[in-house]
């Protein structure tokens, strides 16, 4: 550690720590993106003082040396978007999930800097002999978890084509699907309508699948007793099983346990292999028998024993390969003839070159027939008919777009595969032959997946088209491992890493998984949620926004950040500072080049970077006005009360695309906090039409408002939420959006505490009443609405201010059984009973305000569709109430 690290007292990093996690708990609001003009919010002082004193005394109770304090300096960043000034927008992305990514940093750095881990786990994880169950038994678990987590959205895309596949071999005993789509087989385990995938029929006239049979056949055993989660537990068992193999090779190529070990996370707890080790495709489930193939490669090369039962089980697994897909026709003769060419010399060698190469043989053999019996040619490219869609000039589109691309590009969701490339040279170095074998497989395949027009593989996780050979990389990765040793490299193997892996987490938890999916809009969902204050996004290459051109040169911007994080590793290589401090300026100039190139790229697109709309939503949903809170105003700054800084705030589209021609929707947003908004119109002059807002998924409307003789800036019209609300859409007629201009919601007052907990699914407007409902236990028409039998809905109804204190009167009617209905709001409950069609009225007593919260409790219920054949309407519906 130098002099002057040394000198630094640990209780002044650990005051700097507790005033950082004050300066966590607020928030910040861009209001312009030209001036960089913000609002903040943070925490009583007092909290402060505390927080301080906290930081101090742990640092006392733990007696943290300075050597592993110096992580704590991290947390500098988050103060980064709380400076005064106009700051560069870069310094706005360290809040919200990337705050949370400093406090990892600094976490790991401190585990870095710390003792090493008890010897008993590493010898564990160290014995070859059970470190690859070990892996297996992880992957596996987590695998588990992320079906478990991703349940509500799998299968889909083409995931369940390949289970009708299994659907026919298992009822009909044979590939001709049309029946099976006709029966609606597939409804076992989608709610979709799936119409059969097929480009060309067979020679017989029959439909036969476009997909290869491969997966659908392994999976068959499992599918056939328990269904889809039997299809998905197999595809789990053979991932982990290649996780398990992969390990074992790194560990025979390195000898070292600690690189098989980063070299199997980097592969199986990354977002491109994590999420196809339980979906049904066959890129996942191919990674096994590709990395099976180069593990009795890798047993030549390092000359290891080859008995006939390894060269069989390397040819079987080889075999499997183009029945899972053409595409890995390739991989499957590459690693074959490089496998066959090592053992042709030798006295024997003759003898065990055909031991492996007769079930490969035989297979291949098998797979032509397979076409050849069904649309009568040999070629594989017969289910395609004459659309292959590949061409050659899609190469670099394709390269671009598996590499880089922000939504489908291997190295965007996981950096560390920037070591398995570094590593590569390294393999090159000191296995030459292995590394031309290899590259032999990669580069052919690489090559024409990328002359796919759809090279992003569909409806799937990223880099679908390379997960095959995804286990592969841990060789390279657990090489660099091992030859780069000291503290300076490992930090920074450790920071791309941890950021790899850590990226797969909210991918799992964010909006259901929604997060680990993306359409070709060219926004990546996950870097849109990693911060709301910044376009992200635009910061990193889009093959389908920006095109090929663009897409390279952020992509070389980036690869140029990366080497510069790497010229700092190998500068602090020559320097003895300690675990703490490499870690602490490993991860610092990491900071810096993201926030550099993300600049670099924002200025090259001539965009500011800063996104005022966003910013200030997050900022509404998640601050809470309090007096005993502390608000200013920044650039220029001044002190404001909670009630002036709410006003300055807007709410604007969040809709990532522009609307087109057909789509008259102005204003998208989610998540309201319950508050008075009043509209605003950025147009000129005098304003015309009429807009609709609409609160949730509904096509009634909560207010219906007239532009005609208003003013453009304030039209003098408020929405008024009482609650919280799942959603808000503005849309506009054709007069309306071309006198208006750009319409916005700006705060006037926020309701804290709301009236209700939770947010309002839907709302509609009933003559002086609005009627906002907090569940789906109601059915909402436009003369009034349906309760549901047998449970209770909970909605706020909000009255205008001239009938705010009256008592109000619903009209409730019965449907065709005899039930009873429990009404209750504030602390006055009536019950009423109704026999069959009654009509009544039931009058809520007078209020203390415009809103008040009912809730309703219908007993028995009907169903339509049980009294008349030809309805189709299945509701269970209670009783019809009429608000007035």
């Amino acid at each position: 550690m130098s002099a002057y690290a040394a000198r630094v007292p640990p209780a002044a990093l650990a005051a700097l720590a507790g005033a950082s996690v004050w300066v966590s708990l607020g928030h910040s609001a861009v209001l312009d993106a030209g001036t960089m003009a913000r609002v903040v919010s943070l925490p009583p002082l007092s909290w402060l003082a505390a927080l301080v004193v906290i930081g101090i005394g742990l640092a006392a109770i733990t007696r943290l040396p300075v050597s592993r304090a110096w992580p704590l300096a991290l947390s500098l960043l988050v103060w980064l978007p709380y400076l005064p000034g106009r700051v560069p927008a870069a310094f706005l992305m360290w809040q919200g999930p990337l705050e949370g990514l400093v406090w990892i940093a600094i976490a790991a750095g401190l585990l870095f800097a710390g003792p090493r881990p008890p010897l008993r786990i590493t010898r564990a994880c160290a014995d070859p002999r059970r470190a690859p169950w070990i892996a297996a038994a992880v992957a596996a678990s987590a695998y588990a978890s992320g079906a478990w987590s991703l349940a509500d959205l799998l299968p889909g895309g083409d995931e369940p084509h390949y289970l009708v596949i299994a659907q026919s071999v298992l009822l009909d005993g044979d590939l001709r699907i049309e029946n099976n789509h006709e029966r609606g087989d597939y409804r076992a385990y989608t709610d979709q309508t799936l119409k059969p995938d097929f480009i060309q029929r067979g020679k017989d006239g029959e439909i036969y699948p476009m997909h290869a049979p491969g997966i659908s056949a392994l999976v068959l055993p499992a599918f056939a007793v328990a269904g889809y989660p039997g299809a998905v537990a197999a595809v789990m068992a053979m991932t982990a099983a290649a996780s398990a193999v992969a390990w074992q090779v790194a560990w025979l190529l390195t000898a070292s346990a600690s690189g098989a070990w980063v070299g199997w996370a980097a592969v199986f707890l990354t977002t491109p292999y994590f999420f196809h080790g339980f979906t049904i495709y066959p890129d996942g489930a191919g990674g096994l028998f590709t990395i099976a193939g180069v593990w009795l490669l890798v047993r030549l090369e390092t000359k290891q024993v080859v008995t006939m039962r390894h060269l069989v089980i390397g040819g079987a697994a080889l075999s499997v390969l183009p029945w899972l897909h053409a595409r890995f026709a390739l991989i499957a003769a590459a690693l074959g003839a490089a496998i066959a060419l090592r053992l042709l010399p030798g006295g024997n060698g003759v003898r065990r070159a055909g031991a492996f190469l007769v079930l490969p043989a035989l297979v291949a053999a098998s797979w032509f027939l397979y076409f050849w019996i069904i649309w009568g040619t040999p070629n594989p490219s017969a289910p395609q008919g004459r659309d292959l869609m590949m061409t050659a000039g899609q190469i670099w589109i394709g390269a671009a777009g598996l590499l880089f691309d922000q939504q489908f590009g291997l190295a965007a969701h996981a950096p560390v595969y920037a070591m398995a490339f570094a590593g590569f040279v390294l393999l090159a170095r000191d296995h030459r032959r292995l590394a031309v074998e290899l590259l032999l497989a990669i580069v052919p395949y690489v090559i024409a997946t990328s002359s796919f027009a759809a090279w992003w593989g569909g409806v799937s996780a990223p880099a679908r088209y390379l997960a095959a050979l995804m286990p592969v990389a841990a060789l390279p990765v657990a090489l660099w491992w091992r030859e780069r040793s000291s503290d300076a490299w490992r930090a920074f193997a450790l920071l791309i890493l941890g950021l790899s892996v850590v990226m797969v987490i909210p991918k799992l938890i964010v909006d259901g998984g929604l997060l680990a999916y993306n359409d070709r809009a060219g926004y990546d969902l996950f870097l849109d949620w990693a911060s709301r204050a910044v376009d992200l996004p635009l910061a990193f290459p889009s093959v389908h926004r920006q095109g090929l051109l663009a897409a390279w040169v952020a992509a070389a911007v980036w690869m140029a950040a990366g080497a510069g994080m790497a010229a700092v590793a190998w500068l602090l290589t020559r320097r003895q500072a300690g675990r703490g401090v490499t870690w602490t300026a490993s991860a610092a100039v990491a900071a810096a080049a993201l926030m550099i190139a993300s600049t670099v790229v924002w200025a090259g697109h001539g965009a500011p970077g800063a996104r005022p709309g966003p910013s200030q939503w997050t900022f509404l949903r998640s601050w809470s006005p309090s007096a005993a809170q502390v608000a200013f105003q920044l650039q220029p700054g001044r002190r404001l009360s909670p009630e002036d800084l709410a006003r300055r705030l807007e709410v604007t589209n969040l809709a990532r695309t522009s609307p087109d021609s057909a789509d008259v929707t102005v204003l998208r947003a989610s998540m309201l906090p319950a508050g008075d908004y009043d509209l605003v119109a950025l147009g000129e002059g005098r304003l015309h039409g009429e807009v609709v807002v609409r609160v949730g998924r509904t096509d009634q409307a909560v207010e219906r408002w007239r532009l005609d003789g208003r003013q453009a800036g304030f039209t003098g019209l408020t929405l008024k939420l009482p609650v919280p609300v799942h959603s808000v859409t503005i849309r506009a007629d054709d007069e309306a959006r071309a006198t208006a201009g750009e319409l916005r919601l700006r705060v006037r007052s926020l309701a804290v505490p709301p009236i209700a907990p939770g947010h309002a699914l839907r709302a509609i407007r009933y003559g002086q009443t609005s009627a906002f409902f907090m569940d789906d236990s109601s059915y909402m028409e436009a003369g009034g609405f349906w309760t549901r039998g047998e449970e209770a809905t909970t909605l706020v109804l909000d009255t205008d201010a001239s009938n705010a204190y009256a008592e109000m009167v619903l009209l409730v009617r019965s449907g065709a059984v005899p039930t009873t209905i429990d009404v209750t709001t504030g602390t006055w409950h009536r019950r009423v009973g109704f026999a069959a069609n009654q009509l009544q009225a039931v009058s809520l007593p007078a209020h203390d305000g415009t809103a008040r919260l009912v809730t309703i409790r219908t007993g028995p219920w009907f169903r339509p569709s049980d009294l008349d054949p030809q309805s189709r309407d299945t509701r269970r519906l209670g009783v019809f109430v009429t608000v007035p």
